[in-house]
């Protein structure tokens, strides 16, 4: 019998042996049940450990802060509607780049919300879900693009003038005769012969400004294969030879047509197809690398021979502006 069916049992004895007393004796055995009775039942409560009393937590000024710029946030809340599809951020986000189609728009007064409050944007939303993340976090994703959608979202960036600068030049990575400048965006040749370096973190594609005469080679490696001051050897990744004339691996070349002037290359790295691939001012001159390895991360590198080439860190996107 459980404890249950026990405790109501006696109760309903205690009951029927109470009900005919007029008056209630201490010594009676209904009345001498009952107080064992609860005596018992206190015994069983106490074999049950005490739920502890739920604790608040107090208001702290982090947390008035915290509340107070979500308040914030929705009070300057904005809504785009891109091709029908609405997106809902702050104002101060679509401020954050300077210049950009965004905060041109929020700041010009030419540009007005339709009756809905929402500021009318005609293209195509697909990628708008990370452009508004960019413009939240400052973060870029190109998780799960193909190589077509990779290069269809950087046309994006640039007709939004997104500015993107993914990383920049590792000193702890750096030959011997390479300076770099401008908050390390820029890499000169000072001396002879071949010199790398290594940018601070992976990332799949990045751009860089060079002239097409120079003995600049752009492309990927690994942080394990990377070595400052290999010479004239070729070194082991991805690389598009500026003055070369093609594009090559430690297994394939690829050849292109020579450049000339300015050129802003651009070299992307596509995990999901494994695929390595190159733009010259927008235009793909080779065919990419495939069958990639992905067994360790691709870090943007750059390897110059020549005395006082330089190589600029740009946007992550192509501009015709070179």
């Amino acid at each position: 019998m459980r404890v249950d069916d026990a405790v109501a049992a006696r109760w309903d004895r205690i009951k029927k042996e109470l009900a005919p007393q007029a008056k209630l004796e201490l010594k009676s055995p209904g009345v001498v049940d009952a107080m064992q009775l609860l005596q018992d039942m206190e015994r069983e409560v106490e074999r049950y450990p005490r739920m502890p009393k739920p604790l608040g937590h107090p208001v702290t000024p982090a947390m008035e802060a915290r509340v107070a710029a979500a308040a914030m946030a929705a009070a300057e809340m904005v809504t785009l509607n891109v091709g029908g599809t609405c997106f809902a951020t702050t104002r101060s986000n679509l401020l954050r780049f300077e210049g950009s189609y965004f905060s041109t728009m929020v700041e010009s007064a030419l540009w007005q919300p339709n009756a809905r409050g929402e500021y009318f944007i005609d293209m195509e939303p697909t990628y708008f879900d990370r452009i508004v993340a960019y413009l939240r976090t400052g973060t870029l994703s190109f998780d799960g693009l193909a190589s077509a959608d990779v290069r269809e979202f950087r046309r994006l960036l640039d007709y939004l003038q997104l500015s993107f600068v993914p990383t920049e030049w590792d000193p702890a990575y750096c030959g011997h005769s390479l300076q770099l400048q401008m908050h390390n965006l820029v890499v000169v040749q000072k001396g002879l012969g071949w010199s790398s370096v290594l940018a601070t973190a992976p990332s799949p594609f990045f751009s860089v400004r060079v002239l097409a005469h120079h003995h600049v080679d752009i492309g990927f490696t690994t942080r394990a294969k990377f070595e400052p001051n290999k010479g004239h050897a070729l070194h082991p990744g991805f690389f598009f030879g500026c003055e070369r004339g093609y594009a090559y691996s430690a297994h394939e070349k690829k050849p292109f047509p020579k450049q000339r002037g300015k050129l802003i290359v651009t070299a992307s790295f596509n995990q999901a197809a494994r695929e390595v691939s190159f733009e010259v001012n927008g235009h793909m001159l080779v065919s990419p690398f495939r069958l990639v390895p992905t067994d360790a991360p691709l870090y943007p590198i750059v390897r110059l021979g020549e005395r006082d080439a330089s190589v600029e860190m740009t946007g992550g996107h192509w501009c015709e502006d070179v």
